[in-house]
């Protein structure tokens, strides 16, 4: 049984990937108000807390976003894989397909890869993990909701 503790502080919560290592989570929530006006945060303070699965998979994997650099209009994002069962199971492949609002599809491949997108436009992205003839694919899009195992 894993135990984690996290504090989690203003826009944090909406930006956590959480992977957990059977089918039932226990989530604690302590929510107060902060000990002084100037700590407080509107937006965070009102909005209600949650999360949603995107999708499960046997020894999953994710990948972490960082935002490279951004003009007026786009945003240069690097897409690193995170994929705890390498250690175990060995290397994988991992292909991408990266597509923006208007249908315009991005197809790239590695563990780590590069994509410019427009800021303020919805996306979806897929990524196809290949391991000993076994493919996993994760597919996240601003538009889905939640789906189950998978």
């Amino acid at each position: 049984m894993a135990v984690i503790i996290t504090n989690l502080k203003i826009g944090e919560p909406g930006n956590l990937l959480l992977m957990v290592p059977g089918p039932t989570i226990d989530w604690v929530r302590v929510r107060k108000r902060c000990n002084t006006e100037h700590e407080g945060f509107y937006a965070e303070d009102v909005r209600p807390f949650g999360f949603r699965v995107i999708q499960a998979v046997t020894n999953g994997f994710v990948w972490k976003t960082t935002r490279l650099y951004s003009t007026s209009s786009n945003i240069i994002h690097e897409f690193e894989i995170v994929d705890p069962s390498q250690a175990t199971l060995g290397p994988a492949t991992y292909d991408w397909t990266i597509t923006d609002s208007t249908g315009n599809s991005n197809r790239l491949s590695g563990a780590s890869v590069f994509c410019m997108v427009q800021k303020e436009q919805p996306l979806e992205i897929s990524v196809s993990r290949v391991r000993g003839g076994v493919t996993n694919t994760i597919t996240l899009s601003a538009t889905q909701q939640s789906s189950g195992p998978g």
